[in-house]
């Protein structure tokens, strides 16, 4: 469309740069939640209480809610979380050695209405796993008509489980995460998005406000998502803390006596209040506390130039102990957890590369709220790319993940292995429960999403690239895009359409092998001492732009693109030189290419072929090790 008015042009330019839509802050909680919770550290169990305002923001009634009991995966090796996980696989002894935990609602009624406890059921909308109770529904008296609200208060106790994965308890160390019923996502067409906790699925939830009071025993560190508003010393020995936090869509805290605290107020570009950092740390992993403080910082500095400020007062990172390495790396609002092994030398960049990963949850899990159950290619897939940018910048240059010459070994190489060695049969689009294997959902959802972005740099360039992220995450602030919006606004934002793009390579299983069929230099005129050079380029069954490198007897190089879809190409020119190599994708732009080996040929008369020989092999050795390290 032409733009008529200068006036109009700059309009648009300023929504383009993402400029304007972050002006004016809004309310978008849809639902508030008050918690109070007790933690018997004896019996190892939270005895709580909750009271949710839930409000139908849709234009359907809503005649039952659906919320969440992810702690319910953890009931017994029945579950579908655990099934998922191989644990009905395990022998009656293993079993019977676990500590396992789940989530009992003793009440739940209608503020000024009436009990509806015995009203619980629990569907399966995903199987029919009558053993798995992580989904829990209730019929309401009354419709929820649109535009209304509801206030439902609920009576649970938690029994803490091992902490088989993200949650629980080791001795006198707590991480307590999904823990509280959650209501689902209420939806266009009056149903909910609510599904069943997977092994491989996260987390979908709507905004809100959160106001949580913790009581544990006198002496335990705590570490929570929010503010601390108020701190009490009960006389029972106990102490009560008081957090709160608007826009967010989950509530996880940690205590442990142990902990050690690092505090600091940092700056960040276009904020301008300070940001309060917490580090809560295992007191041997002092060595690694300058090595996590700085990374966060970097990421956090990262991303408020690139994409949009850290918006909440504080950011809490939590290297647990050994002990509690089920609980490491994973992202909460405004709690985050990394792993350190303190027997690991420091070349073995793993602690920085897991903090700047679970920081970047913050944004497109959190900021953004993009559905990691259904689409986890919108979180994951984004986050590991800017995990793989952010380490690259952090490191200056240098290999940004194993730091050991000659194998020194970069992000995208790590992410690499897992995406070359998986086994290409489902899509990265397909729902998290729906992978063939957790090989599949590893290597579509984070490594093939994330190299497809680092590819694309190489079409758009980095500044236009970084220019959409920041553009799209102002305009989804606080909401939930979908993988279609996503699309939509980036064929607009590009001015061009790439929808061949995600076609080929999220929403269908299609690799991308591009290989140097054959190469002919031959001389056609021996006076002037010209060649004709044919070279035969094929790849499949995707295609992507690439560039195609010719080297010369005499040292000279000559670049030719192939931009056309197709699944080969012949090209056919004239030099004074004879061409004694061909390369496709000569400086590795394009990591979505499952195999770099036979990316270039020799001409047989000229070249022994130990050239391509050693390169191969290096190429091997970095994708092999690249599958270990991952």
């Amino acid at each position: 469309m032409k733009m008529k008015y200068p006036a109009l042009i700059l309009l648009t330019c300023c929504l383009l740069s993402g400029d304007m839509l972050a002006a004016a802050p809004r309310k978008t909680s849809i639902v508030s939640y008050t918690i109070n919770a007790e933690l018997n550290t004896r019996k190892k169990i939270i005895t709580a209480s909750e009271t949710i305002r839930w409000k139908n923001t849709e234009r359907k009634a809503a005649r039952t809610m659906r919320f969440h009991l992810y702690y319910n995966a953890f009931s017994g090796a029945e579950s579908e979380f655990l099934k998922e996980d191989g644990w009905h696989k395990k022998s009656p002894e293993e079993l019977k050695e676990t500590r396992f935990g789940g989530i009992t609602i003793t009440s739940l009624r209608i503020i000024n209405g009436p009990v509806l406890t015995k009203k619980i059921t629990f569907p399966t909308p995903d199987n029919k796993n009558k053993n798995d109770k992580t989904v829990m529904e209730v019929r309401l008296p009354r419709p929820v008509a649109p535009g209304k609200e509801i206030e439902i208060a609920i009576d649970f106790t938690v029994k803490l489980p091992d902490i088989i994965s993200r949650t629980g308890v080791k001795d006198e160390y707590y991480f307590i995460a999904q823990w509280f019923p959650k209501p689902g996502v209420f939806m266009k067409d009056g149903t909910w998005h609510c599904h069943q906790y997977h092994y491989n699925a996260e987390y979908f939830a709507d905004y809100g406000d959160f106001r949580v009071s913790l009581t544990v025993p006198s002496g335990y560190i705590i570490g929570a998502t929010g503010n601390l508003e108020k701190k009490l010393e009960n006389s029972d020995g106990t102490v009560t803390r008081i957090y709160t936090e608007e826009n967010i869509h989950d509530f996880a805290w940690t205590a442990w006596p142990k902990f050690k605290r690092d505090l600091s107020k940092v700056s960040l570009r276009g904020k301008k209040e300070k940001t309060v950092m917490e580090i809560l740390y295992a007191p041997r992993h002092e060595n690694a506390l300058t090595r996590n403080k700085e990374s966060l910082l970097f990421a956090m500095n990262f991303y408020a130039k690139h994409i949009l400020p850290y918006p909440y007062k504080k950011i809490t990172l939590v290297d647990a102990p050994m002990k509690g390495m089920h609980s490491w790396g994973m992202e909460y609002p405004g709690l985050i957890t990394t792993g350190h092994v303190p027997f690991i030398p420091d070349f073995y960049r793993l602690a920085e590369k897991i903090t700047i990963h679970e920081f970047g949850h913050q944004y497109w899990y959190g900021i953004i709220g993009t559905d990691e159950t259904k689409e986890a290619w919108l979180d994951e897939g984004i986050n590991t790319f800017f995990e793989m940018e952010i380490m690259e910048a952090y490191n200056k240059g240098k290999a940004s993940f194993i730091q050991l010459a000659p194998l020194n070994l970069y992000d995208w190489q790590d992410r690499r292995g897992a995406y070359t060695s998986m086994v290409h049969v489902d899509s990265a689009a397909t729902p998290s429960w729906e992978f063939m294997e957790y090989s599949t959902y590893r290597g579509n959802v984070y490594a093939k999403t994330a190299l497809l972005f680092l590819s694309l740099k190489s079409l758009t360039g980095k500044k236009r690239l970084y220019g959409f992220f920041r553009y799209f995450a102002r305009k989804w602030k606080y909401k939930h895009p979908t993988g279609e919006d996503f699309i939509k606004d980036f064929n607009q934002y590009m001015r061009h359409d790439y929808t061949w793009v995600f076609d080929q390579f999220i929403k269908n299983n299609l690799p991308l092998d591009q290989r140097v069929h054959s190469l002919e230099s031959t001389e056609v005129d021996l006076k002037a001492g010209k060649f004709l050079n044919e070279i035969l380029v094929t790849r499949g069954p995707a295609w992507f732009p690439v560039d195609l490198r010719i080297d010369f007897a005499d040292g000279s190089k000559k670049t030719m693109k192939w931009k056309d879809p197709g699944p080969w190409k012949r090209f056919t020119f004239h030099s004074k030189e004879q061409a004694v190599r061909a390369i496709l994708d000569p400086e590795y732009r394009i990591p979505l290419d499952i195999n770099f080996i036979n990316n270039s040929i020799c001409d047989e008369n000229e070249y022994s072929g130990f050239g391509d020989f050693t390169s191969a092999i290096g190429t091997f050795m970095q994708t092999i090790i690249s599958f270990l390290v991952f």
